[in-house]
């Protein structure tokens, strides 16, 4: 197994949450708290989106920076449609347009730009916290006044068609859908629950214990059946079998709270994790557990985003200097305090897939 870090970009405000879209292209979100002014007592909350794309060498070049907005606590991608989960408690939906060609370093890159298509008003006096996407289209997201609302397209436009206050007694950091059931809804959060949703009835809520701080992400396992993973503040990725949810099926210690997992888009049993104030963990999932395969960023200070380029492949530098394209991953990660944005590339070993 090889990781090698390829190139850096310093994200002007804090860097909150990143997510590659599917041309290769990279989303990072930014969060700026501005202090009280002389005339008002509120604190105002600021970030903007910035735009990012790499070659194949991993060297980064800024495509646009957006206009500033309120602060980005979350973007999540499905096809050509990126929604920000925002502080002012809306969700802000981004479209791919005006296709492009981008010469950067060696590669001609076929590029759009990201235009706002719809804000969509989801909380008031709360923020938007987190979001995902279903497979039919539909995006849930999380609030810090403990609430799930559901976004459905119509159509002509984006616009909430369920919202639930109180699902959890406080803020809710992470939602996920079940991969094979589109009913089927589970929600993290501060009061160290784990809860199940099914979307058919009001009362169908299970609730899981097991964690000893708060639930920060969720992810349902595509790839091994009946399988959910989370990480906590409590410093473990946890593994649960859905069928029997009274205790963690496996469990690692990463240190630093796990913020955020990601699975990647070819092996969902190999997961990237933001670790927060321990930098960035790579693990394996088998069906003997968890497997620490890596970890990077240490020096880091609050690593909150994580995400693999779904397209794009690192070029491998032979001793004559030439290169090729090899079987590696990029991955994109985020460092709020230091405001960076990293790009690695990751070589699984062998040993690690087998």
């Amino acid at each position: 197994m090889e990781i090698m870090h390829r190139s850096s970009m310093d994200t002007g405000s804090y860097a909150a949450c990143c997510s590659y879209l599917p041309d290769g292209s990279l989303l990072c979100g930014t969060y700026q708290l501005q202090d009280k002014s002389t005339n008002t007592s509120e604190e105002h909350r600021l970030g903007n989106v910035l735009h990012f794309t790499h070659g194949n060498d991993g060297e980064v070049g800024l495509l646009q920076s957006m206009t500033p907005t309120s602060g980005i606590l979350d973007i999540q991608v499905k096809d050509n449609l990126a929604s920000v989960m925002l502080a002012d408690g809306t969700v802000s939906f981004l479209g791919l347009s005006n296709s492009f060609r981008l010469n950067l370093h060696e590669d001609q890159i076929d590029k759009s730009f990201a235009e706002v298509q719809q804000n969509v008003s989801v909380v008031s006096e709360g923020l938007c916290l987190a979001g995902a996407w279903s497979d039919d289209s539909r995006m849930a997201v999380s609030d810090s006044k403990g609430g799930v609302s559901l976004i459905k397209k119509g159509e002509h436009s984006f616009g909430v068609s369920n919202h639930k206050d109180n699902v959890h007694e406080y803020e809710v950091w992470s939602v996920c859908w079940d991969c094979k059931n589109n009913d089927v809804l589970y929600s993290g959060a501060d009061d160290s629950f784990l809860k199940m949703h099914d979307l058919r009835s009001d009362s169908a809520v299970v609730t899981v214990k097991g964690h000893d701080a708060g639930v920060t992400s969720v992810v349902s396992s595509s790839s091994m059946e009946n399988t959910l993973i989370t990480g906590s503040y409590d410093e473990h990725i946890r593994s649960w079998d859905k069928r029997m949810l009274k205790s963690a099926s496996a469990t690692l210690k990463l240190g630093g709270g796990v913020w955020r997992i990601k699975a990647s888009p070819e092996d969902d049993t190999l997961l990237a994790c933001a670790c927060m104030h321990s930098g960035a963990r790579i693990v394996r999932l088998n069906e003997t557990g968890f497997v620490l395969q890596h970890s990077f960023m240490e020096g880091r200070q609050l690593v909150y985003g994580i995400d693999w380029c779904p397209t794009r492949r690192p070029k491998n530098r032979k001793p004559d200097g030439k290169t090729t394209n090899g079987e590696a991953h990029f991955l994109a990660a985020c460092s709020f305090y230091d405001h960076i944005l990293d790009i690695y590339s990751f070589l699984p070993s062998r040993s690690s897939i087998e």
